[in-house]
């Protein structure tokens, strides 16, 4: 679902429609277990999932079980050059590790009346990554007549553990209305919590072209992160008809503080020290969703969501000034026209946002190695995407879509050279804009 209603988040540019297909059988106790086996770049992957469902009655409670492992590996190359400088750099990454995971959810639904039902729902997923790293980056001069000449290589060798768990809960109520059928009443409310510890090392040298190591660069660290997210989460949706159409509307609030810290060894080569910081993120919203049929062949839904957002935070007890809390607007519009049973037409808009994730606002140094640096900024703002696609499906099964669109505030990370240290630093920053034409089908 490419447009989604007003109902949903502006965030992200998709949704997925989810479709109940055949109602659950009464009187029915099942499950199923399946198991899989995949191959990606000769590395095998493992896992492992069950599921049991209970109807009797008024009740209706599922469970969930899951488990796997893998191995995975990567590659990924950088360049950069520096014209004012007249240098170029080029860093080889190889990364190999493994993951494992376990998960296990249940659900619990219970109707007091046809009309009335109240639910409850939990999940547990504990999971830890091991990743090894080698990291090979040449720093090279460039020539009049552009060639490349070798200043120095600077080896290095990383190891990561991360230790992991997600945690849900959910609480909902659904009320419908037996004089009409569909006026419906539904409420959430959601918790989400992460927590991970990661143990982080690296170490890395400097050589000259002739494989002789540098006075002075030898590079190492290690530090341990701690991160917790708790989100909390309430949403009141109501539908009603009018006519042949629906009108709905709804409110939304999340609540979501996130807390780091980085703890640097006194035998990193920047000395010992410790990092903290919180970021707290406020988000209200309420929407307005209106569906009706023009006529036989024309249908329209259209609707409106109001999201306002705040943020807050300190790093090292000191509050960050620089954050932002901002209010968007966000239309969307689903124009559809059937002639006939080969032929579906399609005009749709919407707007969207990506807001900037922890690690994107986050100033603390992640390093390459001792000459680049990686930081987040306090102060970005949330990207924002508007498109408008025209689409065709024939037979109900082949589906063409000419596509246009427009991104502005993009989130990008933007390099800064010290000339006297030749250190690079990337931060993010809002220095996107990108006109987007495409077709799909």
């Amino acid at each position: 679902m490419t447009t989604p209603p007003a109902k949903y988040e502006a965030e992200g540019d998709a949704g997925v429609l989810n479709l109940v297909l055949k109602k659950a059988k009464n009187d029915f106790f099942g499950g199923s277990v399946t198991p899989s086996f995949g191959i990606k770049r000769s590395r095998p992957r493992y896992d492992l999932s069950t599921s049991f469902i209970y109807n009797q009655g008024k009740v209706t409670a599922s469970l969930d079980l899951g488990a796997g492992t893998g191995l995975f590996d990567g590659d990924l190359r950088t360049y950069r050059t520096y014209p004012q400088q007249k240098t170029y750099y080029v860093s080889d990454t190889y990364y190999t590790g493994r993951d494992k995971y376990f998960n296990v959810r249940g659900a619990l639904d219970y109707a007091f009346t046809p009309e009335l039902t109240l639910g409850f729902s939990a999940s547990y997923t504990p999971q830890q990554d091991s990743t090894h790293r080698e990291n090979d980056s040449h720093d090279y001069s460039i020539a009049p007549d552009g060639s490349y000449k070798l200043l120095r290589s600077l080896p290095g060798l990383a190891g990561n553990i991360d230790h992991g768990r997600y945690i849900s809960a959910n609480a909902h109520m659904e009320k419908t209305f037996k004089g009409v059928p569909k006026r419906r009443l539904s409420w959430d409310v959601d918790y989400v919590g992460y927590r991970s510890r990661e143990d982080r090392s690296f170490t890395s040298s400097g050589l000259t072209p002739q494989g002789a190591p540098i006075a002075g660069s030898d590079f190492r660290f290690n530090a341990l992160t701690d991160q917790h997210i708790d989100s909390y989460i309430a949403s009141l949706d109501y539908v009603e008809p009018l006519g042949k159409g629906t009108l709905g509307f709804g409110a939304k609030g999340a609540w979501t503080r996130t807390s780091n810290s980085s703890d640097y060894d006194a035998a990193s080569t920047m000395g010992e020290h410790h990092d903290k910081i919180r970021f707290d993120e406020q988000v209200y919203a309420l929407y307005a969703d209106f569906k009706h049929p023009l006529s036989e062949t024309w249908s329209l839904r259209t609707g409106l969501r109001m999201e306002y957002t705040h943020t807050a935070g300190e790093n090292n007890g000191r509050r960050l000034e620089n954050l932002r809390s901002y209010l968007n607007v966000f239309p969307t519009l689903f124009l559809g026209y059937n002639p006939n049973d080969r032929h579906a037409f399609s005009l749709s808009s919407t707007v969207r946002l990506n807001r900037p994730d922890f690690s994107q606002l986050s100033p603390f140094a992640n390093y390459e190695n001792q000459y680049t640096i990686m930081r987040g900024k306090e102060d970005l703002r949330a990207a924002k995407r508007a498109r408008l696609a025209l689409g065709y499906t024939f037979l109900g099964a082949l589906n063409f879509q000419l596509n246009g669109g427009y991104l502005w505030d993009g989130i990008t990370q933007v390099i800064r050279l010290d000339p006297a240290t030749n250190r690079g630093s990337y931060t993010y920053e809002n220095a996107e804009k990108t006109w987007i034409v495409g077709t799909g089908e």
